[in-house]
C-alpha cells in the first residue's frame, strides 16, 4: 500500500481509460503519504501534483489546476505538457468582470508558460499554436507593440504549419490577424 510509484502507475492507467475519479484517488493517496515522508518522495509528490492539476483541468476547475501545477513546479517537477496545460488553464481564468490589469497579467503568465513548453518541445504543434494565440491576446488597443506581437504570432503559426501542414486553427489564425501570404 505504500508503494507510491505503483500508485502513480495505477493513476496513469485510470487517466488513460477515462476513470478520472479513480485516478484522482490514487494521486491523493500519493500526496497524503508523501506529505508524511519528510521529503523522501519529492519526485512522486511532484508528479502527483501535476496529475492532480491535469485532473482539475479536465474537470474545468482551472484555478485549482493552476495551483496544483505551481505545487508540482515547487517540487521541481516539470515537462512541456504541464507548461502547456498550465498556460491554457490561465487563459480559462480570463474574465471580463476582472480588472484589465488582472487579465493582462494572466495572459502574460500564460505566454511565459507557452514559451517554456515550446522550449522543452520544439516539435509541439499545440505549444506553438497556443503561444501564437496568447500573443494575439496580448495585444492592446493603441499599443505600439501590437505589430511585434502579430509578427511573432505569425512566426508561431508558421511553425505549427511546418509541423502539421493541415492545421486548420493555424491557418484561420493567420488569416484572422493578416499574416503575410494568407491573402489578406
Amino acid at each position: 500500500p505504500d508503494f507510491l510509484l505503483g500508485r502513480l502507475w495505477l493513476g496513469r492507467y485510470y487517466s488513460m481509460v477515462d476513470s478520472l475519479e479513480l485516478a484522482k484517488l490514487q494521486y491523493d493517496e500519493v500526496l497524503r503519504q508523501a506529505a508524511q515522508s519528510n521529503g523522501k518522495y519529492k519526485k512522486e509528490e511532484g508528479e502527483a501534483h501535476y496529475m492532480t492539476g491535469s485532473y482539475f483541468f479536465a474537470t474545468k476547475q482551472y484555478g485549482r489546476s493552476v495551483e496544483s501545477f505551481r505545487k508540482a513546479s515547487g517540487m521541481s517537477y516539470d515537462n512541456s505538457g504541464m507548461q502547456l496545460t498550465w498556460g491554457q488553464a490561465l487563459l480559462q481564468l480570463l474574465d471580463k468582470d476582472k480588472a484589465q490589469s488582472e487579465n493582462d497579467a494572466l495572459v502574460a503568465d500564460a505566454i511565459a508558460h507557452f514559451r517554456k513548453s515550446v522550449a522543452m518541445d520544439q516539435g509541439s504543434a499545440a505549444g506553438h499554436l497556443w503561444l501564437a494565440q496568447g500573443l494575439i491576446l496580448a495585444r492592446k488597443e493603441g499599443d505600439p507593440r501590437n505589430k511585434e506581437l502579430v509578427e511573432e504570432a505569425c512566426g508561431e503559426f508558421r511553425k505549427v504549419l511546418r509541423i502539421d501542414p493541415g492545421n486548420a486553427d493555424a491557418k484561420k489564425g493567420m488569416e484572422r490577424v493578416g499574416c503575410p501570404g494568407t491573402g489578406k
